[in-house]
């Protein structure tokens, strides 16, 4: 077909180095989302990442799929479209037609892109896998034709849908035989779209074309494209449900390969995709020896990678038919040896491990691992502070002072070219609300939540017993460096203070440190826990000059008449008009003091001109005082004006003169030029918003605040029909925000006047933006109590204002005022609304609301309790969960998150009798008892981990969700005084217990031991522990939440499984010759005439199998071919020992007997062998595969037999490879054509 060089897009060359230039040349960065059934988490965490070769998005969601390296010299539009991703849970169950007529594509013709003819998929899809099956193919029609076919499914669902495996499967294996790499790489590109579901993955290791993927993964670097499609072929593995399970152990330690190499384009895809393999099939993971190699590649390796393995591990150390590979594995040795190492190894890697090992603390699952062997390793983190490495003693105060909740650890990036950057291991979504922590930084006991304290407080006793105190101490007294010692100084003294304040006093351990150490630790709780109480140098100033000031006024309260004249002349106002030359702090005392008194000011008013220049000063229309720029510090006028007008309030004589003064005629008559509807207008009014911006002009509305505060004020106000014109000015039609806001700002509503009703029609009609003003206006009025009912009402309604942020602020205000019955009566009064009381923002003032009798009366009027306890029951229950666990991971991980524990309905249900009375009615708690119970029974009888090993996951975590739930709700059942009454009728305190020291999910102990703490919160709570053997932990104001067992050891010592572990030899079971002797009589001798071979003696186990054994009795005289194999076989085996004397060897034996390894598949069978069994470094694997063996007539070979095998055992039967034999004509007749080739073997 021709082209024009307007319509046609160029040909994409098959020069490798042109190819590998047209992709990017660093792939590290791209990585491909995979699905994941088996955790949630890697999903979450490798969601984040871009992917290059989108796998896993919906079938309806993807574009036409083109190979980008592989452009097609046709013309089409969609050649440039994007890769997509599909949905990896979507099973596209393979590629040959599966029984269905002809007539099933009868309507699904299209226009054929060569003819033009209407032509049905089917026949379209034979013309393609025609094409690709003759060996006369060009590479470059191969290419184009690779492009088709997956157009053509990307076009035809049904067809894509049944097509089967075994169809192409030839075509397949020859594409995967060529040299050329785009070839090669169309072979992946096929078998993506034909291997979606187990059966067809079975059947691509069957007829072992894992070999080609190994092959390829062990090219170099430059390979790009068909390494890139080799690991998208690998992604797609992954996401078969059950894949991984299939997975050789060779495949496995070929990824581990790419990982290890540092400069690998690939290795973070192969890094995630271990992770993955190492969630779905741990044992595989294992036995490939995965996870030292990760833990390298999260210290030298990107950041963002290491929330995701933290969070595979922590789901692998959760259950006990998965905890045993993570022992196994010596994960947490991994993680302290190198603090013991410090000689090589370097201080920002140190830190990423510091953060590895914070973050597996801060997680249950975590911390069981570090509690093996009565807290060994723990205890061996704390030996190292006695190191003379400084580095190392200051990272370990950095990780105690951050599991304490001291001061995070550092977050700054390193500024080591070579070094990784330090960041937080949690989920990028949640990253953004971490701030870089000050100095001062510090959780406090006093004001967090009961359950983040019983946690660190659990933390600080594990290592208060493991001997940390005493390690300090002695530190303390051998470190000089000054800045070592003062951290190690700080982290006691709140290990003392914490001790005190967490630990139940049963467990407390003295520290009994030194003098001088004593003295310092006393100097730092005095400075940081005391504060409250100890008053700074600061406040010990502000309250000298309170004192003075006070004194000073009753001092001027008593001065007689000739002592007044004197300091109103000192005040410099009769001498001078020049304000600037006024006493203004004297003129303030005289207006607080001595005026106050109605003789003094009318003897002043009566006898001098003071008060006359002054109000002269304030009058609109002198323009002396409202002239004066908006400045700081003329700001004083203000504050003064206000006084006076405080003064001419506080008597009879100086309301009278007020009131005949012309200050507030002025006043009024400049406010209504800006009223629409007085009639006045000004060409630039006093009250124009460019001079309330700029000049003290809006200091008029304080002293109008001030007169609103005061009945004779108010009465002044409506003299000169200041209420109207505010009402006026408040009206929309004003257009006048800026004046409203300094209106409302100003004036007081401490009584039932206009200026209520002004505030309340601001908030109800004005624009979004004065009615939130409006809002947090009200929220300080409720701190006034003249006001807090006034305020109260007006939240209420605003909580059914339009805007989103206005009623999620005012139900924030009303959840903060309502702190005690009272005022949630006050709430009630103004019955706020349902809706609102549902929603999230909203749920903290509901639970207040329920707790008092009168609120649960008026909740229970709109049916909302019967509604919300259904709701709880079906799935709000299951859902906190989540909520409660995501919330303590904020917490944990110092972000942002309110100290109040997330809202249970179920808790704040039984605070009433009649709540309580109902929860109990419904049967609902009798429910939560039998799940608890139901699985203590099952860990009493022994069967807890077989459930484990027996149940798939996906109904494992719908059980333990249900659990988890039913713990959490009980929990807070029992955190109020009724409710601990359900709990000890029942029993099931004792059941908690007795899960949370005897579970094997180390999750399902954690979530006991916080419910446990949320139990020990009431008395009965606190006396039901104690009968059980815990201590709990009591203050001056009941009991906080916080209990430990006598025996520390119950609550974090687990069974390792040893009888499982004997069984996770990553060495083969049988000798070495005896896999040897297995593959000789599967392989070899099937395909060799008997007469080849003598006999075989009975010590050499020799060969036998599809010829039958020779007599043992006879004396061996091994072929010269079989004893070769041998000595290759032996030589494979000694890789892993002595790799250089291995590799001459076998290139001596390759430069005698070259035909073997060009045409003999056994010794491709020997090698894979080797890499099974044994861990192949990378270079020696691209020798074994790229240079040992001819690939390519080798694997032709073995592909042969394995034809021939699956034929003489009936697999390969009627051209059917193992599935039903009526789909094989559909293709290969489609169009009757007797001289095409057959599609299926």
């Amino acid at each position: 077909m021709s082209e024009t060089a307007h319509d046609a897009k160029p040909r994409l060359s098959l020069n490798a180095r042109k190819v590998y230039e047209s992709i990017p040349e660093d792939t590290s960065k791209a990585t491909i989302l995979p699905r994941m059934d088996s955790t949630g988490s890697l999903s979450q965490s490798l969601g984040q990442y871009p992917s290059f070769v989108s796998m896993d998005r919906k079938d309806s969601q993807r574009k036409k799929l083109a190979i980008p390296e592989f452009e097609s010299t046709r013309n089409r539009g969609h050649s440039n479209s994007a890769i997509h991703s599909v949905d990896s849970a979507t099973s596209l169950s393979s590629i040959s037609i599966r029984e269905a007529d002809e007539s099933t594509f009868a309507d699904q013709t299209q226009t054929s892109r060569f003819t033009g003819d209407k032509v049905s998929p089917t026949w379209a899809l034979s013309d393609i896998l025609q094409v690709l099956s003759d060996k006369n193919t060009s590479s470059e029609d191969i290419v184009d034709k690779t492009n088709d076919m997956v157009d053509l499914l990307e076009e035809n669902d049904s067809l894509r849908n049944d097509l089967v495996f075994s169809s192409v499967i030839h075509v397949v294996q020859r594409l995967m035989l060529q040299r050329n790499e785009m070839v090669v790489a169309c072979g992946y590109r096929i078998l993506w779209y034909v291997v979606t579901d187990l059966r067809g993955l079975q059947l691509f290791f069957k007829y072992d074309l894992y070999i080609f993927v190994i092959a390829s993964l062990s090219k170099d670097s430059k390979h790009t494209t068909e390494r890139s499609e080799c690991i998208r072929l690998i992604r797609r593995l992954v996401s078969i449900e059950g894949g991984p399970n299939e997975f050789p152990i060779a495949l496995v330690r070929s990824l581990i390969n790419i990982v290890e190499d540092v400069t690998d384009p690939l290795r973070t895809i192969a890094f995630e995709t271990v992770v993955e393999i190492a969630l779905l099939d741990p044992e595989r993971a294992y036995k490939a020896n995965a996870l030292g190699v990760l833990l390298q590649y999260i210290v030298d390796g990107p950041a963002v990678s290491r929330g995701v393995f933290c969070e595979a591990i922590l789901k692998l150390l959760d259950l006990p038919n998965t905890r045993p590979y993570i022992i196994k594995s010596q994960l947490v040795q991994l993680l302290i040896s190198p603090f013991m190492d410090i000689s090589h190894i370097k201080t920002e890697n140190l830190q990423v491990i510091a953060h590895l090992i914070v973050f597996l603390l801060k997680n249950w699952s975590g911390l069981i691992a570090f509690s093996q062997h009565d807290f060994l390793p723990i205890r061996e983190l704390i030996s190292c502070l006695t190191f003379s490495s400084v580095s190392i003693k200051s990272i370990l105060l950095q990780i105690f002072s951050d599991l304490f909740r001291i001061k995070p650890m550092s977050l700054n990036d390193t500024n080591d070219e070579n070094g990784p950057m330090i960041v937080p291991l949690i989920n990028s979504e949640r990253q953004g609300s971490l701030t870089k922590p000050t100095t001062n930084a510090r959780s406090s006991p006093e004001t967090e939540s009961s359950l983040v304290n019983h946690y660190t407080m659990l933390l600080l006793h594990i290592c208060i017993r493991c001997g940390l105190v005493e390690k300090l101490k002695k530190l303390f007294e051998e470190v000089t460096d000054k800045k070592l010692n003062k951290r190690i100084m700080v982290l006691l003294s709140e290990i003392s203070y914490m001790q005190s304040f967490l630990v139940p006093d049963q467990l407390i351990k003295s520290i009994a440190p030194s003098f001088e150490l004593n003295k310092q630790i006393e100097k730092y709780l005095r400075n940081h826990h005391n504060s409250n109480l100890i008053l700074t140098e600061h406040v010990h100033v502000k309250l000298s000059e309170q004192v003075f000031k006070d004194l000073r006024l009753k001092m001027l309260c008593g001065v007689d008449a000739t002592q007044l004249k004197t300091l109103v002349s000192d005040t410099h106002v009769l001498a001078t008009k020049d304000y600037y030359k006024w006493n203004w702090s004297l003129i303030t005392e005289l207006m607080q003091g001595p005026l106050r008194d109605s003789r003094n000011f009318e003897e002043t008013v009566r006898t001098t001109k003071f008060y006359k220049r002054l109000m002269s000063f304030y009058r609109p229309f002198k323009y002396r005082f409202a002239s004066l720029r908006k400045t700081k510090s003329n700001l004083v006028f203000v504050k003064v004006g206000c006084e006076i007008f405080k003064n001419l309030l506080s008597n009879a004589e100086g309301v009278k003169y007020l009131t005949e003064n012309k200050v507030l005629p002025q006043i009024a008559e400049c406010l209504a030029q800006v009223d629409p509807y007085s009639g006045i207008t000004a060409g630039d009014p006093l009250f124009s918003k460019t001079k309330l911006e700029t000049t003290l002009s809006y200091g008029y509305f304080s002293f109008l605040g001030v007169l609103s505060a005061d009945p004779n004020g108010l009465r002044m106000l409506e003299q000169w029909w200041f209420f109207d014109m505010l009402y006026h000015i408040t009206d929309q039609k004003a257009h006048r925000p800026d004046l409203v806001k300094i209106i409302i700002k100003e004036m007081k509503y401490n009584s039932n006047s206009h200026m209520r009703i002004i505030l309340s029609k601001v908030a109800s009609t004005s624009s979004p933006s004065l009615r939130l003003f409006s809002v947090r206006l009200l929220g300080n009025l409720l701190e006034n109590e003249e006001c807090e009912s006034f305020a109260c009402r007006l939240l209420v309604g605003q909580l059914c204002d339009p805007e989103e942020n206005i009623r999620q602020l005012s139900v924030e205000l009303l959840t903060s005022f309502a702190k005690d019955e009272e005022k949630v009566l006050e709430i009630i009064k103004y019955r706020p609304s349902i809706g609102v009381l549902e929603t999230p923002s909203g749920i903290n003032l509901m639970l207040k609301i329920l707790a008092t009798g009168p609120g649960f009366e008026y909740l229970q009027e709109y049916d909302f309790v019967d509604e919300e306890m259904e709701a709880w029951i079906q799935s709000k229950n299951k859902h906190y969960v989540q909520h409660i666990e995501t919330y303590l991971a904020q917490k944990l991980f110092n972000e942002k998150a309110p100290n109040e524990l997330p809202y249970h309905f179920f808790g704040g249900l039984v605070r009433t009798t009649d709540g309580l009375r109902l929860f109990e009615v419904t049967g609902t708690f009798d429910s939560f008892s039998r799940v608890v119970n139901s699985y203590a029974n099952l860990i009493q009888t022994g069967q807890e981990s077989e459930f484990y090993y027996n149940t798939p996951c996906s109904e494992q975590e719908d059980y333990v969700t249900d659990l988890k739930s039913v713990l959490w709700a009980i929990g807070h059942i029992g955190s109020s005084d009724r409710g601990v009454c359900l709990l000890d009728m029942t029993g099931v305190v004792n059941e908690i217990v007795s899960i949370c020291v005897k579970s094997q999910n180390a999750s399902i102990r954690g979530t006991c031991f916080l419910v446990l703490g949320l139990i020990s919160q009431t008395d009965l709570g606190s006396e039901m522990l104690d009968d059980v053997g815990w201590f709990t932990k009591t203050a001056s104001n009941g009991y906080l939440g916080l209990c430990l067992p006598k025996k520390l050891e119950s609550l974090v010592d687990l069974d390792t499984h040893e009888d499982i572990l004997a069984d996770l030899s990553r060495v083969p079971n049988s000798t070495t010759m005896e896999e040897f002797d297995r593959i000789m009589d599967q392989d070899y001798l099937p395909f060799h005439s008997r007469e080849k071979l003598l006999k075989r003696t009975d010590s050499s186990g020799g060969v036998g199998g599809a010829t039958g054994p020779g007599p043992s009795s006879h004396s061996a005289n091994i072929t010269k071919e079989y004893q070769t194999l041998k000595q290759i076989y032996r030589n494979l085996l000694l890789l892993p020992v002595n790799q250089g004397k291995a590799v001459g060897n076998l290139n001596r034996l390759k430069s005698g007997h070259p035909r073997l390894f060009e045409s003999e598949p056994v010794v491709m069978k020997l090698i894979i062998e080797v890499l099974e069994n044994y861990r192949i470094k990378f270079n020696v694997k691209r020798f074994l595969l790229g240079e040992l063996v001819d690939l390519n007539s080798l694997m032709e070979a073995l592909l042969k037999h394995n034809r021939r095998k699956l034929k003489e055992q009936g697999f390969l039967s009627g051209g059917v490879s193992g599935e039903n034999s009526k789909s094989a004509p559909n293709i290969s007749m489609a169009r009757g054509s007797s001289n095409r080739h057959p599609v299926l073997y």
